[in-house]
Formats: structure tokens, sequence, C-alpha cells
């Protein structure tokens, strides 16, 4: 699954966080190696995008790693979840 152009329309766009989760998904796909002459290019827009990312905010509230983190469908709000099991909004 090559994602290089749509991470970088996204980047173009200035959605540099979008951009880096279209690349990281195009590079994780198990039929996707680094032998793949397509590689090169969805890697390279992976470090584009995450190299003019800027965060908006900082997310507080665990005290220890976050262990998964969901989206709202628009992009919103992220809700996050701990081992022990707490979730923050």
């Amino acid at each position: 699954m090559l994602l290089a152009g749509p991470a970088n329309q996204q980047i173009r766009a200035n959605d540099h966080v979008t951009a880096a989760l279209v690349a990281l998904r195009g590079l994780s796909s198990p039929s996707f190696n680094e032998h793949d002459p397509l590689f090169a290019p969805a890697r390279a827009a992976l470090y584009r995008a995450l190299h003019l990312r800027r965060e908006q905010s900082v997310l507080s509230g665990h005290e220890r790693t976050v262990i998964h983190a969901a989206f709202s469908p628009d992009g919103t709000r992220v809700v996050t979840a701990h081992n022990d099991g707490t979730a923050r909004l």
C-alpha cells in the first residue's frame, strides 16, 4: 500500500500530523518492505511530516506511559488509556 502521495498532499495542506499518520500507515503495511522501490518516498514523506509538525497542545494527566490513544472522527478530541484502568479525554 503506497500512501506517500496522499501524505505529501497533507504536507502541502499544512496538516502535518495527518500526513505523518498516513505515511506511517503506508509503511506499516505487511506487504510493503524496505526493498520496495516505493518505500523510500513513503519514508521521506513520514520524515518530512514529522519534521514540519508542531504540537498544538501537550496532553497531561497520566503519570506513566499511555498505552492507547484514539482520536474523534473530526480530529478535535483524543481519549487516552493507561494500564491502570484510567482514561483521559
